[in-house]
């Protein structure tokens, strides 16, 4: 792995052309997404700071596998990421463990609230329509949905009731 991704990153030091990512993995007889994520891997540590992995792992009789290393690519801080690397030896964490802490412990890539909405990519001019449609659409989906729920406001917080209500009489002409 870290081999195939030394050579990757000699060869594309920044970015791959498009298509010769694609191209070295198959000589690799790797898929592309694996050649991508090896050349990530080998930016991550050094060969010194893998051996010194590798001997802790040979001394607690545990060994970090290749999905243990995908799960710490996405840690930006290196010293972060010997630190879980270590911790998930001397624990000898699973798999899924690491990945819960590394996600505790992972700066957010983004704004707070996750990806956004797939209508705001229709807000490039001479989209206006597909905009408009788009919004539409989903404002009569939330419609129904603000109907469903206030059907239940028996077993709700009355605030939460009133701020649905508002909500859906924000959407009641849309048609």
């Amino acid at each position: 792995m870290y081999a195939i991704g030394t050579e990757l990153r000699k060869l594309f030091p920044e970015h791959a052309p498009a298509g010769a990512m694609a191209e070295h993995a198959e000589k690799f007889g790797i898929p592309e997404g694996a050649a991508r994520r090896y050349r990530q891997f080998a930016t991550m540590q050094s060969k010194p700071e893998l051996e010194d992995l590798y001997e802790k792992c040979q001394r607690l009789r545990f060994a970090l596998n290749t999905t243990h290393f995908r799960a710490l690519i996405g840690v930006k801080h290196k010293s972060l990421r010997t630190a879980l690397a270590n911790k998930a030896i001397k624990q000898k964490l699973s798999i899924n463990d690491l990945r819960r802490l590394t996600q505790q412990k992972k700066e957010p890539n983004n704004q707070p609230g996750g990806r956004k909405p797939d209508i705001l990519k229709l807000l490039n001019p001479g989209d206006e329509k597909l905009f408009t449609e788009r919004l539409q659409l989903d404002m009569t989906r939330w419609r129904g949905l603000l109907g469903h729920l206030l059907a239940r406001t028996d077993d709700m917080d009355p605030r939460i009731a009133k701020s649905l209500r508002k909500l859906q009489a924000s959407v009641e002409n849309v048609e």
